[in-house]
């Protein structure tokens, strides 16, 4: 992007631009998974949906700004920086189990999946959390006391199924049953791998051969409906042994995340669609951070330029692609737009200059990038290439020029008149000729200037003329 001088700013006119990908912040705050993004760099709350308000017990404005060593989310600190630790060095995370302590002191056990996200205000942490409270204390349970576990099978909110050595089902609670919406009867004798999709099984058969050695697992795996449709589900599964110590079968629990999995593909998808987007457009569209930096670029931009994106991303605007001599005014307009001590120019002109020296000069269509508190952020911008067209316009005036220069030295009267026989142009002989003012024939026929015996006959030429 590019800014303009601050004469241009009087004479531009703004004009909205609708923002970016609305429909992602609709699912963030519709999700029934607790979401939330902080600052990688101080930790603090960006943004949060109900889910996760419901789930710490805070209002937004309680929580938006904190950290979450200000909320005392974390019940354990080592739990804190094995997460961050982990989060930094492999850049997302999945289930990770942990306690948090809600605003009434509760604690609740939870497992989070995160990512690292790039934001124009830098590094952030994208998580999604399950509640797994109930399910950890029915865990504490059945090892307290097994003759109870049959009716906190049956009354537990997740999926309970067990299966024998051959894979095949001994038990599952009416829960499970409706997950995948079967009858006990179809379920019973039946081997687990009968309600799985057929591209699932190799990982599947992977999993068992853990199960058979005896190592337990949680992970994520869907499962085929009764109805044909697909259930995902978070799995614990943990080994049953017999009375020798080996294998003889799998106790699972099993969570249902299909909204989640639902949601992580729409975002994927708008997120590959706003690529697309901004690669199939015919303008270059850029956004900076407050500082000027390059922090996103399209294809058509780094054509234009002349650079791979590896040597835009990251770089300085004003000092990679601002000609020299507009370099100090254009930055200083910027600083004053990202202080907001100057209303943003939706639409202006300025020059930019390529890898091999060349000198553009492109229309901007230009926005700034708010967070939900109005600071400002950044930049948005797309332009259009106008080099040519404003040479054409130039060399279109200085051709006209020329002609008008000829045809006013000229002793004859010369008249231009369209097809519809109005006149479009007159010679300021006509004045010298026959007094007549050349602006008072424009847009006139001029039949009634001529003498009524002639009318006729030059109206018959001009139309074989036609």
């Amino acid at each position: 992007m590019s800014h303009p001088s601050s004469s241009q700013s009087d004479a531009a006119k703004k004009q909205d631009i609708p923002p970016a990908s609305e429909h992602l912040s609709i699912i963030f705050q519709a999700s029934p998974m607790p979401i939330a993004l902080t600052r990688m760099d101080g930790g603090q709350l960006v943004e949060v949906n109900p889910a996760w308000l419901e789930l710490t017990g805070y209002t937004r404005d309680q929580c938006i700004g904190k950290t979450a060593l200000d909320l005392d989310l974390y019940v354990s600190s080592e739990a804190r920086s094995q997460l961050v630790m982990e989060l930094q060095k492999r850049g997302h995370i999945s289930d990770f189990e942990f306690q948090i302590r809600a605003k009434n002191g509760e604690l609740r056990d939870v497992l989070l999946s995160a990512e690292m996200v790039e934001m124009h205000s830098g590094t952030a942490m994208l998580s999604m959390a399950i509640d797994i409270t109930e399910r950890k204390l029915i865990e504490e349970e059945l090892s307290k006391s097994e003759s109870r576990y049959r009716q906190i099978f049956e009354t537990a909110n997740e999926g309970i199924w067990t299966m024998d050595r051959d894979h095949r089902t001994t038990f599952v609670n009416e829960h499970m049953l409706n997950m995948l919406g079967y009858q006990i009867e179809d379920m019973l004798g039946k081997r687990v791998e009968d309600f799985m999709f057929e591209e699932d099984l190799p990982a599947h058969e992977e999993r068992m051969a853990q199960r058979h050695k005896k190592i337990s697992g949680n992970y994520d795996h869907r499962f085929r409906r009764g109805d044909g449709t697909t259930l995902w589900t978070l799995v614990s599964a943990t080994v049953l042994t017999n009375e020798d110590g080996d294998f003889d079968g799998s106790f699972g629990m099993f969570t249902d995340i299909t909204e989640r999995k639902q949601a992580e593909d729409a975002l994927r998808k708008a997120s590959d669609t706003a690529e697309q987007y901004l690669n199939v457009s015919a303008e270059l569209i850029i956004s900076l951070d407050t500082q000027g930096t390059i922090t996103l670029m399209n294809d058509n931009g780094h054509r234009l330029l002349g650079y791979n994106p590896e040597e835009l991303i990251g770089k300085n605007w004003f000092e990679t692609c601002i000609p020299d001599n507009l370099r100090s005014e254009i930055r200083a307009v910027f600083q004053k737009l990202m202080s907001g001590d100057m209303e943003n120019v939706a639409i202006y002109e300025n020059t930019v200059v390529t890898k091999n020296g060349d000198i553009r000069l492109l229309l901007w269509h230009n926005t700034l990038l708010k967070d939900n508190d109005g600071g400002i952020l950044g930049s948005l911008s797309s332009a259009q290439d106008i080099t040519e067209r404003k040479q054409a316009e130039e060399a279109l005036r200085e051709s006209y020029a020329r002609h008008s220069a000829m045809i006013e030295n000229i002793g004859d009267v010369i008249g231009i008149v369209g097809a519809d026989g109005m006149t479009k142009y007159q010679s300021p002989n006509i004045e010298k000729w026959f007094g007549w003012r050349p602006e008072d024939l424009i847009d006139t026929n001029g039949w009634d200037k001529m003498h009524p015996e002639d009318v006729e006959r030059i109206q018959k030429e001009f139309s074989k003329m036609l």
